[in-house]
C-alpha cells in the first residue's frame, strides 16, 4: 500500500505532472494534510494551502459553510464536508482539493456517529466525489488514514478515474 510519505510524493509527482494545484479544508486531521504535503520537496509548486477549521464557526466565517446546514446535518457530515469543498471553490478557483471532518476520538462521539466516523470529500475541476469512512484505533491512528484516504482519492482523481474511492 505505500506509507503515508509515499502517497504524499506520489500525489505531488502526479499534480506536477498535470500542471495542477491542491488545497484542502482540514478538521479532524488538524493540519496533517498539509504538513505531510508539505514534507515532500517540490510541494511548494503544487499546494496552494490548508485551512485548519476545527470549530464550527470557523467553518462558517472562513468558507461560508451555513450555520443552518451545520445545525441540521452536523460537522461530520457529507453536507458539510461538500460545502467545505464549494467554499475552497469560491476561495481559490478550480483546483483539486480535498475536505475531511471527522471524531478522532476518544471522545466525540454521536449517536450514528462513533470514534473513527471521518467524511472526507475530493474534488478536481470538473467533479466532486464524497463518502463516509469508519477508521479504528486511537486518535492517531484515526487522523492518519483520513490523510491516507484523501491522498489516494485525490490522486485517483488527477489520473482521471471514474471514481476515488
Amino acid at each position: 500500500m505505500g506509507s503515508v510519505s509515499d502517497l504524499a510524493l506520489n500525489l505531488v509527482r502526479v499534480l506536477t505532472q498535470r500542471s495542477a494545484t491542491v488545497t484542502f479544508a482540514e478538521s479532524c486531521t488538524g493540519g496533517l494534510m498539509a504538513a505531510t504535503l508539505t514534507e515532500v520537496a517540490g510541494a511548494s509548486s503544487v499546494f496552494r494551502g490548508s485551512y485548519v477549521l476545527y470549530s464550527d464557526d470557523e467553518k462558517t466565517r472562513v468558507l461560508g459553510v451555513g450555520s443552518d446546514l451545520i445545525k441540521q446535518h452536523g460537522a461530520v457530515s457529507e453536507a458539510c464536508v461538500l460545502a467545505l469543498l464549494e467554499g475552497l471553490a469560491e476561495a481559490h478557483g478550480p483546483c483539486y482539493a480535498a475536505a475531511v471532518s471527522g471524531i478522532a476520538g476518544p471522545g466525540g462521539a454521536r449517536v450514528g456517529k462513533p470514534v473513527g466516523t471521518v467524511w472526507i470529500a475530493v474534488a478536481s475541476p470538473r467533479a466532486r466525489f464524497s463518502r463516509r469512512f469508519q477508521f479504528e484505533g486511537d486518535r492517531s491512528a484515526v487522523r492518519r488514514q483520513a490523510v491516507e484516504v484523501g491522498f489516494r482519492g485525490l490522486t485517483k482523481l488527477v489520473h482521471e478515474k471514474e471514481s476515488p474511492w
